[in-house]
């Protein structure tokens, strides 16, 4: 027996203050039913500047010394900004300095994605998330992902047949989320029918060092195809839109733009 279930009003409440206006539940047939990874989508949203960051890190790594005399620390910030920017990059090689490490932040825009895949997202704690939630909104018009080897073997014997019935599977599933809803089941309940393979939105925070690890760890041999591409997307858009932080990054995570050329993501 539930004891608590979720309360409309507060989130209809909740949507006029944040929106305007209440959203309702969302019933609109999704373009695709399934997709494959060309769903996903990319985008960096904010991020540190990155000669402010050299110059605070330069003086943030070396505070300890200021009050030397030999060594004039606050003068520093004078010096060319290639001389400083040098200096700097140096140290990291030999030691990876939190301070300077956590100094950048970076912010992404995620869509497209598995709720399995961000399930894989969220572990790593040190990094911040915003995500759509199932429990206050309709996740009815969203594809779910379908198996990109299964759609790549389609033309074996089974496997047409097969992707019928995925497609089939998802398509009751959905019917029954709504007819949940319509039921007057609450959405927080009725979210379970949905498949794993749903795709969400997320926003994810990381700090310079974050992003380092984060980068090695899914673009190493057992991590899951689909994150590994979807990293290569992120590293595309540090490259476009802050080459210098992409040049660190590359130095950091070996193989990195060979990963990228080995997915087409360049």
């Amino acid at each position: 027996m539930a004891n608590k279930e979720a309360n409309t009003k507060y989130i209809v409440d909740e949507e006029i203050e944040f929106l305007g206006a209440p959203v309702g539940h969302n019933f609109e047939e999704p373009e695709n039913q399934v997709e494959g990874y060309e769903s996903i989508n990319v985008e960096l949203l904010s991020s540190s500047n990155y000669r402010d960051w050299v110059k605070a890190s330069m003086y943030a790594s070396l505070v300890t010394w200021d009050t030397t005399p030999q060594i004039p620390v606050t003068k520093l910030g004078n010096e060319l900004f290639e001389k400083q920017e040098q200096m700097l990059m140096s140290m990291l090689e030999q030691r990876p300095i939190s301070v300077a490490l956590e100094g950048a932040v970076f912010t992404f825009k995620l869509t497209g994605i598995p709720r399995s895949m961000t399930h894989q997202i969220v572990r790593h704690r040190q990094m911040s998330f915003g995500q759509q939630s199932y429990r206050v909104s309709s996740c009815y018009s969203d594809p779910v992902r379908i198996p990109v080897t299964l759609l790549e073997k389609k033309n074996e014997d089974g496997n047409q047949e097969l992707i019928e019935d995925y497609i089939s599977a998802v398509m009751h599933s959905r019917k029954v989320y709504k007819e949940l809803i319509e039921a007057g089941i609450p959405m927080e309940q009725a979210r379970n029918i949905m498949p794993m393979g749903t795709c969400t939105k997320i926003a994810v925070t990381m700090r310079l060092r974050d992003m380092v690890d984060y980068f090695k760890g899914r673009t190493s041999d057992i991590a899951q195809d689909e994150h590994t591409y979807m990293v290569c997307l992120m590293a595309k858009e540090m490259k476009d839109k802050q080459p210098e932080f992409f040049n660190f990054l590359k130095v950091k995570c070996k193989g990195l733009e060979e990963t990228m050329k080995r997915y087409n993501v360049e």
